[in-house]
């Protein structure tokens, strides 16, 4: 499911107060593709991970250009960022502009 930053935000510090906010962060290094990953392990064993990535989408657009209308695909890249909890397995997404 996909949430705007700012519900990632909140989502994220809500979790983080549920467990004190006493956490330690492991952060991997990039791999060949342009993937990291965050997890934030809990002193009372809870989780938030994190999984970074570029992420590629096609749009189709029409414009217009001394009275003639074109129509071309063009390819984005986008920073794309999954998360989840151990309270909530349900993965959810943000989007930034890469």
């Amino acid at each position: 499911m996909t949430k705007s930053y700012n519900e990632y935000v909140e989502m994220k510090q809500k979790f983080m107060k549920k467990h004190n906010n006493d956490w330690k962060v492991d952060t991997s290094s990039m791999n060949e593709y342009g993937v990291y990953y965050k997890t934030y392990v809990f002193a009372d064993g809870a989780i938030w991970y994190e999984r970074m990535s570029p992420a590629y989408r096609e749009k189709e657009i029409s414009f217009e250009i001394e009275g003639l209308t074109f129509t071309q695909k063009v390819e984005v890249k986008l920073f794309e960022t999954e998360f989840f909890n151990s309270d909530n397995a349900e993965s959810h997404k943000y989007y930034e502009k890469w």
